[in-house]
């Protein structure tokens, strides 16, 4: 039997078509549908079952942590395989699946209203699925996947032209792997990242990796780099940082990045782009 639940901003769950919710709720013009009401105009979280999964519909701003924390217990019961998360309406409308709850509750903590939950540690990364790869914040790198898949990750000049476009170089890092050695040297700094300034980015090329102002963080990232690297599968993840620059700010950074591995005659090479998903903040 299919589920289509509330969550109220208390973390309550009513069944959806409940009257006395509805009147609680002060809906009474029958010619709009209940529950869009429910999640657009008062904040609730809507959760029911699809084909192969849960989808959650909630608008963003407007529901509470409190109610997140109900909606994390009831996924907790139904325990899904597949996560379709529904934020906004109209033209602003977005469409996520996550393939755990972990994922898609640190996502979802973004939309809620009220500050951000602290970091508790200083970085991490969740595993997110390819399929998120389908949806609209990662259009401008599909491109890129879609000759990493025709080229079989053989890197070439087409692929250089294709990181030109849409300002995609400025979010890409490239490290190469020399024949024989675990070191992973720069080839490319991306130029937009906030926790570097342009002239760290130039120092950078043909060093390793975890040069940079935050040596800890340069090497969490470059053990992701290696990783990707001697998996030759394309990985998408989601991180949230906090990075220390050579100003002596630390901020703190949430963003996805996607992981390519290519290859060039001998040298082996990964490829990282990040798309920021909230602009950084000094803390």
């Amino acid at each position: 039997m299919g589920v289509s639940v509330l969550i109220d901003q208390e973390g309550r769950a009513w069944p959806a078509n409940d009257a006395a919710l509805a009147r609680r709720l002060g809906y009474a013009d029958a010619r709009r549908d209940p529950i869009r009401f429910a999640v657009e105009e008062r904040g609730l979280i809507h959760i029911r079952s699809v084909e192969d999964g849960i989808r959650v519909t909630v608008q963003p701003g407007a529901f509470s942590r409190v109610a997140l924390a109900g909606a994390l217990q009831t996924l907790n019961d139904l325990a899904p395989t597949r996560l379709l998360l529904v934020s906004g309406a109209g033209a602003a409308r977005q469409v996520e699946l996550f393939t755990s709850v972990f994922a898609f509750i640190e996502r979802a903590e973004q939309l809620a209203k009220g500050p951000p939950i602290e970091v508790k540690v200083p970085r991490y990364s969740v595993p997110r699925s390819l399929r998120n790869l389908a949806t609209p914040p990662f259009a401008m790198v599909r491109p890129i996947i879609d000759l990493w898949k025709d080229r079989r990750g053989e890197l070439g000049e087409e692929v250089f032209r294709a990181l030109s476009l849409g300002g995609v170089s400025r979010r890409m890092y490239l490290l190469r792997q020399p024949p024989g050695s675990s070191r992973l040297v720069t080839e490319h700094c991306a130029a937009g990242v906030s926790f570097l300034r342009p002239c760290e980015g130039l120092l950078m090329i043909g060093r390793e990796f975890h040069e940079m102002p935050d040596r800890d963080y340069g090497a969490w990232v470059a053990e992701a780099y290696a990783s990707a690297l001697w998996g030759r599968r394309l990985r998408l993840e989601s991180v949230r940082s906090l990075i220390r620059t050579s100003a002596a700010t630390t901020l703190r950074t949430r963003y996805d990045r996607v992981l390519m591995p290519w290859r060039s005659g001998t040298d082996q090479f990964v490829m990282g782009i990040s798309i920021e998903r909230e602009a950084p903040t000094s803390v």
